[in-house]
């Protein structure tokens, strides 16, 4: 897990001769380490501390967690710097907010007087409530440009601006010189995608569907593993398998031609109605070991409703392919949404049932309603508060709006556990 967003922006103002510096208060290499590594991959465990609960949390079952570095780790690193000129702030999922809160109220108390802007995914979807948390300046959508600007007007930088492209292959590559020695870089060979599911906000973040040309993803991923000896690299694409033949096929073919050695893992979901056993083999043969699947469920009703991406027969034949080319339970599995509304656990135990009697795992996806998505939209008019973003937390909605019993959370929780650890022994 990398901040993308940020290391494009990062190495567009160097490029253009300003001075960056980065903190990532989630690099598990750099903060405490208590629970040691994953082991497998170069993967951590993040830092956590519970701490106290919202207000809005006072009835639900779970404990509530800060996650990455303690609030003295990160006064300590910012101590440790020059007085910054401008500070920019990234933000991921709307509902984490109070961590971004708390970041703006560290970085003023520490460096009073210092502009701080906020952007990233939470200040898209949720503009107006971001401009609520104590930062001078919001940005909303694709940050590359917009900070380049707004760095330009405030040091009176009159360059011109008119050829500046935000297309990905026109930028420069992400600023991971950042990182000491990262053994694991994140990367797009495309933006957006061009499905319009009814609780995704993929094309609110990004409205156009881009493919990056094949040569420039693959010298990419040779400058990680040639000259930064990085050894796992994630796809963050949300449509990384459209036009597979002459986009992902063509990548995982000048990966092989070039005899780059490195480990690829797709966690944002891949769409299986478009593994072919070609693309099977040729992703096998490029070296990728984490095949996450984007299922949802089995229910054949909920398929048509959520935008009908997938089938049972069109993921049950990706299964046969992949398993085919090579690929083995260790290294696939998918993911099961639980707490959509109207959904009872019934569904989501007949889904998690369909998936590991294909030999399967499942992880379960807790469902939560995105600003700006059909889904979203359809619980405001059912009642749903969307003031406040911290209520579409995906545990406090499924129970909360949705009535779910947390017995019913924990016992899909334990019949998926039970099953994947069958499969895992089994293989």
């Amino acid at each position: 897990m990398k901040p993308l967003g940020l290391l494009y922006i990062a190495s567009v103002l160097e490029t253009e001769g300003y001075k960056v510096g980065l903190i990532d208060c989630v690099d598990p290499e750099a903060g405490p380490r208590s629970k040691g590594t994953l082991g497998e991959y170069n993967c951590h465990y993040i830092h956590s501390d519970e701490i106290e609960k919202p207000f809005a949390f006072r009835d639900i079952p779970r404990k509530f967690k800060r996650f990455g570095m303690t609030p003295e780790e990160f006064r300590s690193r910012l101590r440790a710097l020059p007085r910054p000129e401008v500070i920019g702030v990234s933000s991921m999922m709307s509902y984490w907010y109070p961590g971004v809160a708390e970041t703006i109220e560290v970085l003023k108390e520490t460096f009073p007087g210092v502009p701080i802007v906020l952007g990233g995914i939470y200040a898209t979807l949720c503009e107006e409530h971001a401009k609520t948390l104590g930062a001078d300046l919001v940005i909303a959508g694709r940050g590359e440009k917009a900070m380049l600007n707004l760095m330009d007007d405030f040091f009176d930088n009159h360059a011109d601006r008119s050829g500046f492209s935000d297309q990905l292959d026109d930028m420069p590559r992400p600023a991971y010189h950042h990182y000491e020695s990262p053994s694991s870089a994140c990367m797009l060979t495309s933006l957006g995608c061009p499905y319009k599911c009814t609780y995704c906000a993929s094309h609110v973040l990004y409205p156009e569907f881009r493919l990056r040309q094949v040569a420039k993803v693959v010298d990419e991923i040779e400058w990680y593993v040639r000259h930064h000896g990085i050894q796992d690299i994630t796809f963050y694409d949300d449509a990384l398998l459209l036009a597979s033949q002459r986009h992902i096929g063509a990548i995982c073919e000048g990966i092989v031609e070039r005899g780059l050695k490195a480990r690829f893992h797709t966690p944002n979901g891949l769409h299986a109605e478009m593994i072919s056993p070609t693309l099977a083999r040729k992703l096998y043969a490029a070296g990728f070991k984490t095949i996450r699947l984007g299922f949802e469920t089995s229910d054949i009703e909920r398929q048509k409703d959520s935008d009908n991406k997938v089938s049972n027969s069109g993921f049950s034949r990706a299964i046969r392919n992949l398993y085919e080319a090579g690929f083995t339970p260790r290294e696939v599995m998918a993911y099961v949404l639980i707490g959509m509304p109207g959904q009872p656990a019934e569904e989501v135990l007949d889904s998690v049932q369909f998936v590991q009697d294909r030999n399967v795992r499942v992880s379960l996806s807790q469902y939560s309603p995105i600003p700006g998505t059909v889904e979203y939209d359809k619980a405001v008019r059912n009642g749903f508060d969307g003031s406040d973003p911290l209520l579409a937390n995906k545990t406090i909605y499924a129970m909360r709006e949705l009535g779910m019993k947390f017995e019913d959370y924990e016992r899909v929780r334990r019949v998926s556990k039970e099953g994947n650890q069958r499969i895992m022994c089994n293989s």
